[in-house]
């Protein structure tokens, strides 16, 4: 795949660390780098590090790069989705956490990625036609998705399922590991506990044991903006939402 415009970074998975060769517009070249689509950047990483690196804006990216080389994964983008959302699914039940979410889960699994992935076309592809009132074209996306799956229509599968799910393992920069081993105790004990850190984001957890779900953010820092996740267990998070 050759990336030479940022529409293109926009089509690689979220916070996906991802091995391709990156030619710079001085004529420099990258090989195996590693690379990330942040949504509003593209972050490349220094050789051999697992934080620093260069983020690249959209507006940045046609000076600095003249294209972005990246070999295919293997196996098709169906199984890389299913192996990924079976990944999460196993997380959780071994956990205990996030039991809606689990179902929506193991729903999705069986409906499977081509369903849902065309449902999500569905709402966010639909022809325009004229004269037609938002209405009317909802009520007609609602029917082309009940007739893939009733049970799109009424969950959030159709968007968070569309793609291969992203998995991260938390990390809460100093003292990392030994706050990941407070939350494994607080999870076995079912004890409130929230936990805060800083690397290059600044990074929140919290977990409810009245509702038995986690919550793990990384936002800019500073800011109050920035990437959300569902505490999967003690170590991993799956990534939900940008704000």
């Amino acid at each position: 795949m050759t990336i030479n415009t940022f529409e293109k970074v926009l089509l690689l998975p979220k916070y996906e660390k991802i091995t391709a060769s990156i030619v710079w517009k001085s004529g420099a070249v990258t090989e195996k780098g590693r690379i990330t689509n942040e949504g509003k950047s593209i972050f490349i990483y220094n050789r051999g590090s697992k934080k620093y690196g260069t983020r690249i804006k959209e507006g940045d990216f046609l000076r600095e790069i003249e294209r972005i080389e990246i070999k295919e994964k293997r196996g098709s983008e169906a199984e890389r989705w299913l192996k990924s959302w079976k990944k999460a699914e196993k997380m959780l039940e071994e956990s205990g956490l996030w039991s809606d979410v689990l179902q929506n889960i193991k729903d999705g699994i069986e409906i499977g990625f081509e369903k849902i992935k065309k449902a999500y076309e569905i709402d966010f592809n639909l022809p325009k036609i004229e004269k037609e009132t938002y209405q009317q074209e909802r009520e007609r996306e609602t029917k082309l998705i009940k007739e893939i799956d009733e049970r799109l229509e009424e969950s959030s599968i159709r968007w968070t399922m569309s793609r291969p799910a992203v998995i991260k393992k938390m990390n809460f920069g100093y003292n990392n590991e030994a706050i990941l081993e407070e939350i494994k105790q607080a999870l076995k004990e079912k004890k409130e506990y929230s936990a805060s850190g800083r690397n290059k984001y600044d990074i929140s957890f919290n977990y409810s044991p009245e509702f038995n779900k986690a919550w793990y953010s990384e936002e800019y820092r500073n800011c109050g903006n920035g990437h959300y996740y569902l505490a999967l267990n003690a170590t991993h998070a799956l990534f939900y939402e940008d704000d």
